[in-house]
């Protein structure tokens, strides 16, 4: 049975940008819930759903897929509170950055014949909310699925099919895996930005600093504008991963003191080839430039 209705459950970037999306090419008929009635008219107004309530349990009675768009703290009590409502042939998937804890918890607390696959779409803004909202913000990018004890072989090809039909490209990995993966490449850089903002803004020269910094530096401290909330997510649900790749950083950043201190320009001058070398691996995938 094809997918024909569904739920997207938070409209902002992510959820707004899904279900504008899952619209624009004509899936399947879009129900969006938000707590606020001005976000509901909002999207509405936008074209980004055909239906909106703010009534959690009706927007997912006649929906077969449901996917959950809001903090990673509020995922494991929205699903159980909606799967007792759920359609037998129903398929829920969220969008959170960490899935550890998301997947485990839900894998032995749902009742039977409940499909719950932790998902993650690898691309976003540091913006957020309703206006953030772009349709083809996940052209060409890697959705995650992580299933775990999902019995159900058919809903995974289902969701699978339907994603790409998004124009995404799959990428099955295990909760664990996932999350030591962006612990590495999303959660840190993140930490690192919001580190080296909050070194520069207490500094006694940060109003010269901030006075001069350029392109560079904005650059590279984009992601500290993320949402507060977000980062608190990630340290909280993803902290073990998190503190392995702080390590590691901290090996690294130690190291090229070592160099700066002896004058070894040799090593130095390898060092930071080396970088190069390794940061040109993304671009011959095609995912950076």
């Amino acid at each position: 049975m094809r997918i024909d209705q569904v739920t997207v459950i938070g409209l902002g970037l992510i959820g707004g940008s899904l279900a504008w999306k899952i619209k624009d090419k004509k899936l399947a008929r879009v129900v969006g819930y938000a707590r606020r009635e001005e976000t509901i008219k909002e999207a509405l107004d936008k074209g980004i759903i055909d239906e909106g309530t703010t009534d959690l349990i009706n927007s997912i009675k006649n929906s077969n897929l449901i996917m959950v768009c809001t903090s990673i703290d509020s995922v494991t009590d929205i699903v159980k509170e909606i799967s007792v409502y759920l359609r037998s042939d129903a398929i829920v998937v969220d969008v959170g950055s960490t899935k550890k804890k998301i997947v485990y918890e839900l894998s032995n607390s749902l009742p039977e014949g409940v499909t719950f696959i932790g998902g993650h779409p690898m691309a976003g803004s540091e913006k957020s909310g309703i206006d953030a909202a772009d349709k083809n913000l996940f052209d060409g990018a890697k959705f995650i699925l992580t299933p775990y004890k999902t019995p159900d072989n058919q809903k995974i090809i289902k969701l699978n099919y339907f994603i790409e039909k998004l124009g995404m490209k799959i990428e099955y990995l295990s909760p664990d895996e996932h999350d030591l993966a962006v612990a590495a490449i999303s959660h840190l850089p993140y930490l690192m930005a919001a580190t080296l903002v909050n070194t520069i803004g207490t500094h006694e020269n940060s109003a010269i600093f901030l006075r001069v910094a350029a392109s560079g530096f904005k650059d590279t401290t984009r992601v500290s504008s993320s949402p507060s909330l977000w980062g608190k997510d990630v340290c909280v649900t993803n902290k073990d991963q998190i503190l392995l790749m702080i390590n590691a950083f901290k090996d690294n950043l130690n190291y090229m003191e070592s160099l700066i201190k002896l004058n070894k320009e040799k090593e130095l001058l390898d060092y930071f080839e080396n970088a190069i070398g390794t940061r040109k691996k993304l671009t011959h995938n095609g995912e950076s430039k």
